[in-house]
């Protein structure tokens, strides 16, 4: 998919990307980014360009004219797609056929996995993908990935964190990824964001505006319009040829948006299913102790 780009698209390119790790912040925290007067992240949340093979097929050209265009004198572009981190397999080939090992930077945040795996199920329950419990979810996940390995129900597989960097690494430098911990920038969002600009390069002497995290458990206003949101309809198809695709995305993020509320009770992780899932994960996150050479104990008990 390497195809020749001209010297003004050259320089359009992304040359840091969020990867990851799904439902650990990442749109809060590329909102944060993008006060910066430097740093350009496009106002579409996830373009799924490396992981999503229609989008890909669609080319490099397309993916910097669509996202990227006229930020050639932006010091850092980023393109902030969690699943990247979690679809390396067909990501990182693609990431070398279009750029250069050495040109890329890489911001992963990382979560409590057993929280981060119940905050992707609700999300799926709130936007009427997901209607099991969340503990048959759960059993049911290896089925359902065997069956479709694209759907997005990988509760448990996404939170292997070690299991994923070492893929990462094997191909890039350690020194190339600026890793985050989701506690770290709830509590200290100034500190975490001046670290990151450090990373990229940029100055650090920047005032920012501390916003909240938008994405956090919620339900909808009207679920008659949520399914409308997320069913094909054949009326939908009309505006296809007239709404460019990301603009329908847009549209649509900000429906869903408007139709959320906060719920008056916030669904609790049954304690005994807590532990389980610590138990399941406690070798990846050992692993990821010596991968780091970082104490995570938190994580290994309720």
């Amino acid at each position: 998919m390497r195809s020749a780009i001209t010297k003004n698209q050259f320089n359009m390119k992304p040359q840091f990307l969020i990867i990851g790790a799904a439902k650990c912040g990442t749109t809060y925290f590329s909102k944060i980014l993008n006060q910066h007067s430097q740093i350009f992240i496009p106002v579409v949340t996830e373009p799924h360009f490396y992981d999503n093979d229609e989008n890909y097929q669609l080319g490099f050209q397309h993916y910097l004219n669509t996202f990227f265009k006229d930020t050639q004198d932006v010091h850092k572009r980023g393109d902030c797609t969690p699943n990247y981190f979690h679809r390396h397999g067909k990501v990182i080939p693609r990431l070398l056929e279009c750029n250069t090992k050495q040109s890329l930077q890489f911001i992963l945040i990382l979560r409590d996995p057993v929280k981060r795996a119940f905050s992707h199920y609700l999300h799926r329950v709130r936007v009427y993908k997901e209607s099991e419990s969340f503990e048959k979810a759960v059993d049911l996940e290896k089925h359902r990935l065997a069956e479709n390995p694209d759907i997005w129900a990988s509760y448990f597989q996404d939170g292997l964190y070690a299991q994923q960097l070492k893929h990462w690494f094997a191909v890039f430098e350690k020194d190339q990824f600026h890793i985050i911990f989701f506690e770290d920038m709830v509590s200290n969002i100034q500190t975490v964001a001046k670290q990151t600009f450090r990373f990229l390069h940029a100055k650090t002497d920047v005032e920012l505006q501390t916003i909240g995290i938008k994405n956090k458990a919620s339900v909808p206003k009207s679920s008659v319009c949520m399914q409308w949101l997320q069913k094909p309809m054949p009326i939908k198809n009309w505006f296809k040829p007239f709404v460019p695709k990301y603009t329908r995305k847009l549209i649509k993020e900000r429906l869903i948006k408007l139709n959320l509320k906060e719920p008056n009770n916030i669904p609790a992780l049954d304690p005994a299913m807590d532990r389980f899932l610590r138990s399941k994960y406690y070798p990846d996150i050992e692993a990821l102790e010596k991968i780091l050479d970082i104490n995570l104990n938190s994580w290994k008990h309720p």
